[in-house]
């Protein structure tokens, strides 16, 4: 199922399976960028990196 706002990808992400795999602590959406994210939009790819570790420093 395709959604159309960054919302409700999120909220489409939460209430699918992947809570059941793995405990998400944050989820982020972009406006391109896929499964090769790192490579399509490499710079959202890595603030998310930082976001996701700021925490632990």
């Amino acid at each position: 199922m395709w959604t159309d706002t960054a919302e409700e990808r999120i909220e489409a992400f939460r209430a699918g399976g992947g809570r059941f795999y793995a405990d998400v602590r944050g989820v982020d959406v972009h406006g391109k960028g896929g499964h090769f994210g790192p490579y399509e939009n490499p710079e959202a790819w890595i603030d998310d990196l930082r976001n996701t570790y700021r925490e632990l420093r």
